[in-house]
């Protein structure tokens, strides 16, 4: 895999306009763990100099609801054919 290069200031604009690591990484081009990463050295440097960055959530809120969702089937099931 040939490695991206990604302004300081387009990484910054990915950040500004995502809430989760993945919607970074797809604006920039980089994988999700280089986005992490730099997203928390980034966000370490600032925080010592009082600027704080917008925080960043490892899944999509649809994710999230998508787990919920399937708990609620679960249970249904459970309850409906009494296993555990």
């Amino acid at each position: 895999m040939k490695r991206k290069h990604c302004s300081d200031k387009q990484f910054l604009q990915a950040v500004f306009t995502s809430t989760t690591y993945a919607q970074i990484a797809d604006k920039t081009g980089q994988t999700e763990s280089t986005t992490a990463a730099r997203y928390l050295r980034i966000k370490k440097v600032l925080n010592v100099k009082g600027v704080s960055l917008p925080a960043m959530n490892r899944k999509s809120k649809s994710e999230e609801d998508e787990t919920d969702r399937l708990i609620g089937i679960v249970k249904q099931l459970k309850l409906k054919y009494g296993k555990d």
